[in-house]
């Protein structure tokens, strides 16, 4: 089967798994998380990955082997990945799949030339904020590079696309107008809108939406923290219609930039070991530097039950 996906895109924090899990309630509609896997081997190369290769790697990846897929090592990895949505769409029986990709999803376009995109995009003073709450970065100015980095992308890519090729929404609209908002990306997919989509909660950890988690950046991060973030952002906080706070501009010397690694390196390093606790955080550290495969694949179980139970 030559199945065409659609592909949500846009930066981790950004409400990508909020609007996956509305899709996923719809009877026509099955969505497909963190697909990465299947971009990141085409980066900085013109020719097919070798299926036979990384079949390993892909095996070994957290995020590939909850969904239980199956490899064919014989196949191209243009093929691999159409089995996999084969796979996808036999076990989910829908008329509709729809993938998210956070990262390198300019290289989607080489697997399926004519897939469509739906970009979701939230004020990045609220993503550099909740990267910092999921412990990945340890301060603002790193905190938001992940949405400078596939704003960035996406701004290249859409001057590339027909208008009916992608449909750009905001979080922000997700929260406060879901109904009206899903209707409209029902449309660009090819289906109509149910009620069901709403009803995510009932099969979820995640709540109803709620217009409090809209704009926390103006009571959850101090003066310089916004400025830090804005000053990032840049022309693209306007580009996607952010207004910014009028905080004064900042003029960064080589020794704030050293400053902010280092404190972005301590808080991480403190945050991981806070949330694995001693014992898992050594044995982390120190199954990296010896090839001991068995300890390294028990250490990996560990982290991806660690990390999936705080995924929010």
């Amino acid at each position: 089967m030559n199945l065409q996906p659609v592909a949500i895109v846009g930066a981790e924090r950004s409400g990508t798994t909020l609007l996956r899990l509305m899709l996923h309630q719809h009877p026509q509609i099955s969505v497909c998380p963190e697909m990465e896997f299947i971009v990141d081997p085409l980066v900085q190369t013109d020719t097919w990955p070798s299926v036979q290769q990384l079949q390993g790697a892909l095996q070994a990846n957290w995020l590939f082997r909850i969904q239980g897929f199956e490899i064919d090592s014989t196949l191209t990895w243009k093929e691999l990945a159409d089995s996999l949505l084969d796979q996808f769409q036999q076990r989910h029986s829908c008329n509709h799949i729809l993938i998210v990709v956070h990262r390198n999803f300019d290289q989607l376009i080489r697997l399926w030339p004519t897939i469509r995109y739906i970009h979701i995009v939230r004020d990045p003073r609220d993503v550099a904020r909740s990267v910092l709450g999921m412990g990945w970065e340890g301060n603002v100015w790193h905190g938001v590079q992940r949405w400078l980095t596939v704003e960035s992308m996406w701004e290249q890519m859409r001057r590339t696309l027909a208008l009916d090729q992608f449909l750009e929404i905001q979080y922000e609209e997700l929260v406060a107008l879901p109904a009206a908002t899903l209707q409209k990306i029902c449309e660009f997919i090819g289906t109509t809108f149910t009620p069901d989509m709403l009803n995510y909660p009932d099969h979820s950890s995640y709540a109803a939406p709620d217009l409090s988690l809209v704009g926390q950046w103006q009571h959850k991060l101090s003066p310089r923290e916004v400025a830090l973030v804005e000053h990032r952002a840049g022309s693209l906080l306007k580009l996607r219609h952010y207004q910014a706070s009028g905080m004064e501009s900042l003029d960064l010397s080589w020794l704030d930039l050293s400053c902010l690694r280092l404190d972005n390196w301590l808080k991480r390093v403190l945050f991981r070991y806070q949330q694995l606790g001693p014992k898992l955080f050594v044995e982390d550290y120190a199954s990296r530097q010896l090839p001991l495969k068995r300890w390294r694949d028990s250490v990996d179980d560990r982290l991806y039950q660690s990390w999936a139970n705080r995924l929010k």
